[in-house]
């Protein structure tokens, strides 16, 4: 994947270390980005997924409550955090003179 020059690059694995179902399969498919690529790897142990599309920050948190999920992007992308404010303006200070 790594040679293949995507900006995003996601392993997922199973968190009990089994083989990845279809279900597993279907909610990867569900919530990864528009992959480029998928493949399957240790005997359907890992999907390593990469793309050049972002992917939300809350579907990113889906993906990594449920599987052991490694992020290999060059810039790797924030999980997001339930109890930041996602208005990304919110935090600055206004000055006045």
């Amino acid at each position: 994947m790594r040679t293949a020059d995507f900006a995003y690059i996601f392993s997922l694995r199973r968190k009990d270390g089994g083989k990845l179902d279809s279900e597993d399969k279907r909610f990867i498919k569900a919530n990864a980005p528009d992959s480029n690529r998928y493949v399957t790897l240790d005997e359907d142990k890992t999907v390593v997924a990469g793309s050049n599309f972002p992917v939300s920050p809350e579907k990113l948190k889906l993906l990594a409550e449920r599987f052991d999920f490694k992020d290999y992007s060059e810039n790797p992308m924030p999980l997001a955090n339930s109890n930041a404010n996602s208005n990304l303006n919110a935090n600055v200070k206004k000055v006045t003179q």
